[in-house]
């Protein structure tokens, strides 16, 4: 390595950013588990029997999908394909499917409200009689440290 980039004897780190900025550029900056994820899940629904609802959010992970309604500067798209459809490259997906301004939380309230119409109270958080007692009472440890 050049001089330059080793000083301090830190060669790892600089190998390090080296190997993350040619990933940066390999995968237009994105990260290479969000690629894995996504992938897998293109997979899992080309493998799926049932017909699909897929979803994309302007803004990534974070943004994309804690963009309650009322954020500005958001849009989705969405697509709906039967379990009969041909397949549809990623290209012609998005040229046939439209932005909708605003936030996806309403059409996936929707989406819910059609796999499940008829909503009931919960099941009470604390059964001890079925194996289910509280662990401590809330909010808990885990949010008081």
């Amino acid at each position: 390595m050049p001089h330059s980039y080793t000083h301090h004897g830190n060669e790892s780190a600089v190998i390090d950013r080296i190997l993350h900025a040619a990933i940066g550029r390999l995968t237009g900056g994105t990260s290479p588990i969000g690629l894995s994820l996504a992938y897998l899940d293109w997979a899992t629904h080309l493998a799926a029997e049932s017909d699909i609802t897929f979803v994309l959010t302007k803004g990534g992970h974070n943004a994309g999908i804690v963009s309650a309604p009322g954020q500005s500067e958001r849009h989705y798209r969405i697509g709906i394909q039967s379990k009969n459809a041909s397949y549809s490259d990623p290209e012609t997906w998005f040229d046939t499917h439209q932005p909708i301004e605003g936030s996806w939380w309403p059409a996936w309230f929707s989406w819910l409200d059609s796999l499940a119409p008829e909503q009931g109270a919960p099941p009470p958080l604390d059964n001890a009689a079925l194996g289910y007692p509280a662990l401590e009472v809330a909010p808990g440890t885990y949010v008081h440290g």
